[in-house]
């Protein structure tokens, strides 16, 4: 058996001649008749011959068959890199031949730590299911709920030289942009430092209440205030300062004052006198770096 089973060619039966004779050696083996005789000659003697050969082939048979299964039963739990004919590669025979034997799930750390094999987590741990039933997988892992917090944009412009605040908190100087809380009641208001009580355009203030996803904004085009000093002939005449930028127009006797504090811009001087012509002007008004008065005279042709 083992002959047969020899793994160099050159060990094994060359020829089934000598397998014969290596048969016909064994304890209680069949006696050989040799060859049959020739055919037409002692026909009834022939029988014997061929059931005797027949005999021999099925010992045979049965010899290869026992050899094949007991080589499959020693082949079968072998690793695949020592089976003949197949061998790992690659990276799954370094993996094979590295990979530890299981030896079961390592047990509680001293600390009381549980201890989770490579490739498991706790948000993966299969739980141990009914007999009959397969592994079951628990996730503890639940699905991130989105909140949207909604807000609302406040935009605020102005002057470089104006100081904004909200809610009475100064925020910067001349432009302004942050996300504010929807719902609340902002008091919005620009402020030139430098102007006079007196200037009323040097302040501009509103309240808003903004809604979620509002986008606000703002203009506060705050503006400082000149004095203008003029002189009118004669006193009784009424003058006219008409804003050309839109603002508001001052009107007063030229015998009421001889100054006024006007919003820098543009302006039509208008003056009218009983039996005088009516006499028009442009006046520019900006304030002066030194505070001091814009003066003008305003002389009128009178009858």
């Amino acid at each position: 058996m083992l002959r047969l089973l020899a793994k160099h060619p050159e060990r094994r039966f060359q020829s089934a001649t000598q397998l014969l004779d290596a048969l016909g050696a064994l304890a209680g083996a069949p006696e050989r008749t040799g060859f049959p005789p020739p055919l037409g000659a002692h026909t009834v003697d022939a029988f014997p011959a061929v059931r005797a050969s027949t005999r021999l082939g099925a010992v045979v048979a049965a010899i290869l068959v026992t050899g094949t299964a007991l080589t499959w039963m020693l082949l079968r739990d072998r690793p695949a890199s020592t089976r003949p004919g197949g061998s790992a590669t690659g990276d799954s025979a370094a993996l094979s031949a590295a990979r530890p034997p299981d030896i079961g799930r390592p047990a509680d750390s001293a600390l009381g730590t549980r201890v989770d094999p490579p490739g498991e987590s706790a948000s993966t741990r299969t739980s141990p299911a009914a007999a009959g039933d397969s592994p079951r997988t628990v996730s503890s892992t639940r699905p991130a709920r989105t909140v949207t917090v909604r807000t609302a944009r406040l935009e605020i412009t102005a002057p470089d030289s104006a100081r904004l605040y909200v809610d009475n908190r100064l925020v910067g100087t001349g432009r302004y942009s942050d996300d504010v809380a929807p719902g609340a009641r902002l008091a919005v208001r620009a402020v030139l430092a430098n102007a006079s009580t007196s200037c009323t355009t040097a302040v501009r203030d509103t309240v808003l209440t903004l809604k979620a996803g509002d986008r606000v904004a703002l203009s506060l085009p705050v503006r400082g205030c000149a004095v203008v000093s003029y002189d009118v002939t004669p006193r009784d005449a009424r003058v006219t300062f008409r804003s050309l930028e839109g603002g508001p127009s001052v009107e007063l006797r030229a015998d009421s004052a001889r100054a006024v504090s006007l919003p820098e811009g543009r302006y039509e001087v208008r003056i009218q006198a009983p039996r005088c012509v009516t006499g028009t002007d442009t006046l520019q008004v900006a304030a002066k770096a030194d505070g001091a008065a814009i003066t003008r005279r305003f002389p009128l042709i009178c009858s």
